[in-house]
């Protein structure tokens, strides 16, 4: 999902750039799928939830006067509107004579006047304070794990680059023909037109890049085309056969070398292509009325083609030549149609994806959704205090019960996140364990252990006894138990628990670990899970 297409985003955009600008350990991927997630992805609500993740700071002033500003030292992001749009920057320095700020529009750092700034500011501002982050977990792995991705992404352009190369290497010796190598440009050419116009496709023709290519104007605009439902037949686009056909024939004519006969069946194959010339001149003028130069410049290289063929003598092909020669090319190029379809139909499945999941999140955390699900799942007896681990205030108006295993690495996961969440909200958490007699005796003692220091230390104690059991990597019991002082006999007289445990869990019907009780109501694991209580309990 984050691989494919995440369309960058503003918020995307200042995320990066504070963690570019302060050098801190997180991947830009892994921001994009924090952000993707979020249901106000292009928010200054997101851009803070995603930041407070590595324990970045965030606070947030109302300061409608641009001047206050000139006393401000360091930098922050604030909110401007530009062309009447809102839009989150960040100011370096401001000076009654200019100000230094990273424009959102062209994604770099620049120096306008004091007064253009006056005239765009939107008087919030957000200051960002990085000396306590976190590091990303396993952020060196993960950025080797998206640099494969990127690359097995980027494989369909390295092949393309080999081929095209490949030819030209073949193309060395003197004595081969001019127009061989001519072709050859003709087609790899095609290919990278192709190649942009099916990323655009991606983007729904918004790409920036596109925009500078293709001038808009009262006859001329690209987009108007290659929206239109002309260009697809049955389904399929005519940029996927447009690069299936320039570059499985490149790719074709790399693999059989410097074969006049199969060049000659390329040129036949390009003659078959040339009524699509018609076609498409036929609907820019008379249908749309509206030329796009990318279309052009793909219909002229159709035409350039046919004439480095009859320049060539391509064309004085046989027809049992052609049977021969020009099956390669149906099967290299049928396999490339399939391929570009593949990836076109991806990265929109994968857009459709980004688009909707703010919104499907919107709803999930909607708290009468939340509350309606949740009161669905039928309701428990309360757990005893003096059978549980508890953290927190019994009065908060949120009782959490977590059943766990204290050999459960997913256990372990969670429980970290919960002590973060804990911190900032006021919610009870109450801890058991899933146990049973057949359990060795290494889980069951830890229990035990557990219990024995409740009582010996209180509940408060327990903070920092789990905080230890739960962030080892290998946990062991006997030399965990070392670290604290109390006898067997306190540990043994814990077996109450264990049976009461046992049976509890058992009447729960507990089928894995960590298993989640809200107020009583076992929580929908099918929508939510532990990740989700930060934007459940505001």
């Amino acid at each position: 999902m984050d691989m494919y297409n995440f369309t960058s985003t503003n918020s995307l955009d200042i995320c990066w750039q504070i963690v570019k600008r302060n050098a801190l350990s997180i991947n830009r991927e892994t921001i994009c799928k924090q952000l993707s997630e979020h249901p106000y992805s292009d928010s200054l609500m997101a851009i803070s939830d995603v930041l407070e993740n590595y324990n970045i700071a965030t606070t947030s002033y109302n300061i409608k006067d641009a001047e206050s500003l000139i006393q401000q030292d360091g930098s922050y992001i604030a909110l401007v509107y530009v062309h009447s749009q809102p839009y989150f920057s960040i100011i370096d320095s401001v000076t009654n004579e200019s100000v230094i700020w990273y424009n959102p529009i062209n994604n770099r750092k620049e120096n306008i006047s004091f007064g253009e700034f006056k005239n765009i500011y939107g008087g919030i501002v957000t200051f960002v304070e990085v000396k306590d982050y976190i590091a990303e977990p396993e952020y060196k792995n993960k950025k080797k794990e998206y640099f494969v991705k990127k690359l097995i992404e980027t494989m369909p352009i390295f092949v393309f680059v080999i081929a095209f190369v490949s030819v030209f290497l073949s193309l060395l010796p003197f004595e081969i023909p001019i127009y061989f190598g001519l072709y050859a440009v003709g087609l790899g050419i095609g290919s990278l037109i192709c190649a942009v116009l099916l990323y655009s496709e991606v983007n729904d023709y918004n790409s920036s890049f596109i925009e500078k290519l293709c001038p808009v104007g009262k006859k001329w605009d690209c987009s108007i085309v290659l929206k239109s439902a002309a260009n697809n037949i049955y389904g399929i686009n005519w940029t996927t056969i447009g690069l299936a056909y320039f570059a499985g024939t490149l790719i074709t004519l790399t693999c059989v070398g410097n074969n006049l006969s199969y060049y000659q069946a390329a040129a036949c194959i390009n003659v078959l292509a040339l009524p699509f010339i018609i076609y498409s001149l036929y609907y820019q003028v008379i249908v749309s009325k509206h030329w796009c130069v990318m279309c052009l410049s793909v219909l002229t290289l159709l035409l350039y083609l046919f004439v480095i063929s009859i320049l060539g003598g391509f064309l004085s092909l046989r027809l049992n030549q052609i049977m021969s020669s020009v099956v390669p090319f149906i099967i290299i190029d049928l396999i490339m149609l399939w391929g570009s379809n593949m990836y076109l139909s991806l990265c929109k499945q994968n857009k459709m994806y980004n688009e909707l999941f703010p919104a499907f999140n919107k709803l999930r955390y909607d708290e009468n959704v939340f509350r309606t699900l949740l009161e669905e799942s039928p309701l428990i007896a309360e757990v005893p205090q003096d059978m549980s681990i508890n953290i927190g205030q019994p009065t908060a108006a949120v009782t959490i019960l977590k059943v766990c295993d204290p050999y459960c690495s997913a256990c372990s996961k969670s429980h970290l996140k919960m002590e973060k969440f804990l911190e900032k909200k006021d919610v009870f958490l109450q801890v058991i364990f899933n146990v049973s007699s057949i359990d060795r005796d290494a889980k069951k003692n830890a229990i035990k252990l557990f219990f024995a220091l409740k009582e010996k230390y209180g509940d408060q104690y327990m903070i920092k006894v789990l905080h230890d059991w739960y962030g080892q990597k290998e946990k062991k019991y006997e030399e965990f138990r070392k670290k604290y002082e109390i006898d067997d006999k306190a540990i043994d007289a814990q077996e109450d628990k264990i049976m009461w445990m046992e049976r509890r869990t058992q009447e729960l019907e507990i089928h894995y670990t960590p298993t989640f009780y809200i107020n009583n109501h076992q929580l929908p694991d099918d929508f939510y899970s532990y990740n989700d209580f930060e934007s459940l309990f505001e």
